[in-house]
């Protein structure tokens, strides 16, 4: 994952143990993947932060009536120009603020930190709407190590172990890219086990995050508390909010692949159960499919956030939103 700040600088800010993205900003986001030897470039678009470092186009009032949405890179956006935007028109004719509060990599942990944040900001939550997927049930809380955010400032100072990269310009990308293969093969080398080279080879940027959690948490940073932080987050967001906060769950590519829901997905949804949430089941209400995904990355393409938007608007209107639509 590749990406430039027009204006220089830099793309990310931390916030405690959290982060966002700097405000007043247009930032050029690139992804690509290595296939049969072959660099492709995935996607490539841009976005747009507001006034609070919110990736959508409207400044945040914080006095206005506002519905939170809250979630990871499927509520962000990533991948095409975010659905948010356009999806917030459907209805401007509304008394409240629509406010995106996506973003990438991030679980219940997060977002509840985030919801602090913004409430200690004194915006005006009225509702609250939580889209996730399974995978966010499993979710550490983190931020920006200081290496990566300089390596997202300046593509130059990268390394290769940063995960997050700047985009160079389009002449030297390719050079880039194998800079940074030539750096994780020969990382992968010095390890002990054929399984922590698989790990590493794969899923890189997993294995950054639980590598910086585990140093800066400790031992303590386990599968169970992890799952035990999501629940008491999401037992949080019913008790604060109560009917006026709506659950969302949408497939992923793996899940629709698989035809079977992550295991994760099931205790998410036994949690909201549990502490008397409402859920919207995007598994039968999105219509996803793999074409609406893109060919190598598990992200929706356009199409699918098409279906995501749609889907979104008949949950909230339909399971008691309406009335304040």
């Amino acid at each position: 994952m590749l990406f430039h700040q027009h204006e220089g600088g830099s793309i990310f800010e931390n916030d405690g143990f959290i982060f966002r993205y700097r405000p007043n900003a247009l930032i050029h986001s690139s992804t690509y993947y290595q296939v049969k030897n072959d660099w492709i470039r995935e996607y490539d678009y841009e976005i747009r932060t507001n006034n609070w470092g919110l990736v959508q186009n409207n400044v945040i009032q914080a006095a206005k009536p506002s519905i939170v949405f809250l979630g990871d890179s499927f509520t962000e956006g990533q991948g095409v120009t975010p659905w948010f935007n356009e999806f917030q028109e459907k209805y401007k004719e509304t008394k409240l603020q629509f406010v995106n509060a996506g973003l990438l990599g991030t679980g219940f942990t997060q977002w509840e930190i985030l919801l602090d944040q913004l409430n200690h900001r004194q915006l005006n939550v009225q509702y609250l709407v939580i889209l996730f997927i399974s995978d966010d049930y499993g979710r550490v809380v983190w931020n920006f190590p200081k290496d990566t955010l300089r390596c997202l400032e300046d593509w130059k100072r990268c390394i290769g172990y940063e995960n997050f990269y700047g985009l160079p310009p389009e002449s030297d990308i390719i050079p880039f890219l194998g800079k940074l293969k030539n750096f994780r093969e020969q990382q992968n080398a010095t390890k002990e086990s054929k399984l922590s080279q698989f790990i590493n080879s794969y899923f890189p940027a997993s294995t950054l995050l639980y590598t910086y959690i585990v140093n800066f948490f400790g031992t303590q940073v386990t599968t169970p508390v992890i799952y035990k932080q999501s629940n008491e987050a999401i037992e949080k967001f019913i008790r604060r909010y109560g009917d006026r906060v709506l659950f969302v769950h949408i497939p992923q590519k793996d899940e629709i692949k698989l035809d079977r829901m992550n295991p994760e997905g099931s205790l998410a949804r036994e949690a909201i159960a549990k502490a008397g949430g409402r859920l919207a089941d995007g598994f039968k209400s999105c219509s996803l499919n793999e074409s609406d995904f893109y060919k190598v990355d598990g992200h929706p393409n356009s199409q699918g956030y098409e279906k995501i938007s749609n889907c979104v608007s008949r949950s909230i209107e339909v399971l008691g939103f309406k009335k304040i639509l």
